[in-house]
């Protein structure tokens, strides 16, 4: 029997690693209200490199977009595709680029009624709250075209020091080249941030046959918007006055009196490990667990870097903090599976998968680990159904690299010959 050889898929989340958190959200109902507001306000800016935006203001026929300073960088032919596949071409001298952040507004011009955003406060949303990102994923060779994407999770920090370009929010849910500038919304489809960035799409080598992914989410708060924006271009739908800007720096306080000092290490310990100073990551983690002993994602993120160090005994440890901070956790559950798989204990490491597609069922990255798993245990069944099931749940999530990295995995197990692949997986 040939083996799959290789490293798995860790979807990190923190410019640490931070592994991808999704809780349990709220009833599905709920969800679904949210899920509407974003398709209607969410648009396509389709251009050399396509991406998203926010409707944040109607004046008449012209519309306002908010979106990222880079989905626009320079002058070019882009058109503005609304939410019911109808195109607008963007007016390049209508694009404003706010000063220190990446944001940017573009207007577009239509008779239709089109919702707008209704303009939240992002200074209430604190770690472990529910937020949703919306946005059109770029195509690939699996999805011809952009398609509109919606995805769950939670705020793991945000800090009261931004980072560089006005970052200050991050965030578990799972993106995609292409969702920069689309909007981040909360439970009560309120905008309190703009998707910028993420490192999901790049791979870290580790060894021979060991790679790990990232996955930083990261956005702008709401507030810079409000503070920057000229006035006559907003018309939110909130009924309230719109919050006061965000400050951008916090009064000085002790550390133990002041919580959010938490998140500023959270976020800082991302920005270091983005650097490659793995050393400076788990100290700013450290400081952030000593400030909030609990704070389940800062424990888990430095789980992700230990296993990465190779310091497997250290990343069980930190993996069972988490659990035991926050049971409904599911990627924790994942990290420590990928640890108690390397240092040989299968049977702990398929528990945790099964454990984590529980809590989430739609978790593809622990279906697609157990398939591998499975299979390289010697259940060539199993683990072909849980890798069949994994591609079509990445194909689903509008996710056309794993969808082909999946396959790929698919055509080996059910090969005849004796290959190894080095992609991402259990080993």
């Amino acid at each position: 029997m040939k083996r799959i050889s290789c490293g798995v898929t860790i979807a990190l989340v923190g410019t640490v690693g931070v592994m991808l958190w999704q809780r349990p959200l709220d009833s599905a109902d709920d969800v679904a209200a949210v899920a509407k507001v974003a398709k209607g306000i969410t648009v396509l800016i389709d251009g050399v490199n396509p991406g998203s935006g926010i409707i944040v203001g109607r004046e008449g026929n012209t519309y306002t977009v908010l979106t990222a300073a880079h989905v626009v960088p320079v002058q070019d032919e882009y058109d503005i595709v609304t939410s019911d596949k109808q195109k607008y071409p963007l007016k390049y001298n209508t694009v404003q680029k706010m000063a220190g952040v990446d944001m940017a507004t573009a207007k577009f011009t239509s008779d239709k009624t089109y919702p707008v955003a209704n303009l939240g406060d992002a200074t209430k949303v604190s770690e472990g709250n529910p937020v949703f990102v919306a946005g059109f994923p770029k195509p690939g060779a699996a999805i011809s075209e952009p398609v509109y994407n919606f995805t769950t999770g939670r705020v793991t920090a945000n800090a009261s020091k931004p980072l560089a370009d006005g970052y200050g929010l991050v965030y578990s849910n799972s993106t995609l080249p292409g969702m920069s500038g689309g909007p981040v919304l909360d439970k009560q489809a309120k905008l309190v941030g703009i998707h910028g960035r993420a490192d999901g799409g790049q791979l870290e080598r580790q060894s021979e046959t060991v790679y790990v992914k990232t996955g930083f989410n990261l956005g702008i708060p709401i507030n810079t918007y409000l503070g920057m924006a000229p006035r006559p271009s907003l018309v939110a739908v909130a009924p309230t006055t719109p919050p006061p800007p965000r400050p951008m720096a916090p009064k000085p306080a002790p550390v133990a009196a002041n919580p959010g000092r938490a998140d500023d290490f959270y976020l800082l310990a991302g920005d270091r490990y983005r650097q490659g100073d793995m050393a400076g990551a788990m100290n700013q983690l450290s400081q952030a667990v000593r400030t909030n002993p609990n704070y389940a994602a800062a424990f888990a993120t430095r789980g992700v870097i230990r296993y990465i160090q190779r310091d497997q005994p250290g990343a069980i440890q930190d993996f069972d903090q988490a659990i035991r901070l926050d049971p409904s956790y599911a990627e924790p559950y994942v990290g420590r599976g990928l640890a108690r798989s390397a240092l040989g204990d299968k049977a702990g490491a398929i528990g945790d998968y099964t454990r984590a597609m529980e809590l989430r069922p739609t978790y593809a990255e622990a279906q697609y680990n157990r398939g591998v798993l499975f299979y390289n245990v010697g259940k060539i069944r199993e683990g072909i159904e849980d890798l069949r099931r994994a591609a079509d749940l990445y194909l689903q999530q509008g996710n056309p690299v794993e969808y082909q990295r999946t396959q790929e995995t698919l055509r080996v197990a059910t090969s005849n010959c004796r290959q190894q692949i080095r992609t991402l997986c259990d080993w």
